[in-house]
């Protein structure tokens, strides 16, 4: 018995003996490539199932992606857990436009962790502008000072987005309305962007959230001490307050 084996799936088409040149006498087996399953055929809902499943972390349906690596060439971000076992998962996005305008919104509406703003920056370098406006949900664990005016500002074109949480290193300042005055600089095109698409310039702060790390000060006695709820909730209504001014 003769099995024969490829890396892509194949049909049998027929075997035929050889009668005459320089194999003669052989068995030739024609194979042609199978038939592509019609993936496009199939409604559209459950094209949209399938990408679900498709871009499962883990295999865990909804769960948010961590771009934790750098490629050494280039030094562009990846997801080293993510693509694990399935390293071009994304090149789905690149087979044809169909697919992408229905792919890429459901790759984007995961949750993206990013270690710091100098990586935000250079993984919205990468996007292309289309790809920035389905981001939804932005999760920076560190606001550098030296990266974070350029990383809001790439944030801009995501028009879309429903959260950007920050959780630690934000400000020093003691007073709320300081810290709001400084995180407006850095911040006010993205917040004008996310107001003109809302449609209310006082709706696009209730998209930041913070970490209980995010503000923290030295008291008299020199003492850390974090922001209270209060005072959090203060910072944002005087971003409100600017960016309605």
């Amino acid at each position: 018995m003769l099995r024969l084996q490829a890396p892509a799936s194949f049909s049998l088409v027929n075997t035929q003996l050889l009668s005459e040149g320089p194999y003669a006498g052989h068995q030739a087996i024609i194979i042609c490539p199978a038939k592509s399953f019609p993936f496009l055929e199939l409604p559209a809902e459950v094209r949209c199932r399938v990408y679900r499943f498709y871009f499962a972390n883990n295999g865990v349906v909804g769960k948010g992606i961590a771009l934790d690596n750098k490629r050494k060439e280039g030094k562009r971000m990846f997801a080293k857990f993510f693509i694990e076992g399935v390293k071009n998962r994304v090149g789905l996005l690149a087979v044809n436009k169909q697919l992408y305008n229905e792919a890429a919104p459901v790759l984007y509406s995961h949750v993206l962790s990013f270690a710091d703003t100098s990586s935000v920056m250079e993984f919205m370098l990468d996007m292309s502008p289309r790809s920035r406006e389905l981001l939804q949900y932005v999760n920076v664990k560190t606001y550098v000072k030296t990266t974070s005016r350029n990383a809001m500002n790439t944030l801009a074109d995501a028009v879309n987005l429903k959260r950007l949480r920050i959780f630690q290193s934000v400000s020093t300042e003691s007073e709320p309305a300081k810290a709001a005055k400084a995180l407006y600089t850095d911040m006010y095109k993205l917040l004008e962007s996310i107001g003109r698409k809302l449609g209310d310039k006082r709706a696009a702060v209730d998209v930041l959230s913070f970490g209980r790390e995010a503000f923290k000060f030295k008291d008299k006695e020199k003492k850390e001490t974090l922001y209270t709820t209060e005072m959090i909730l203060e910072v944002k209504e005087a971003l409100k307050d600017r960016v309605s001014a």
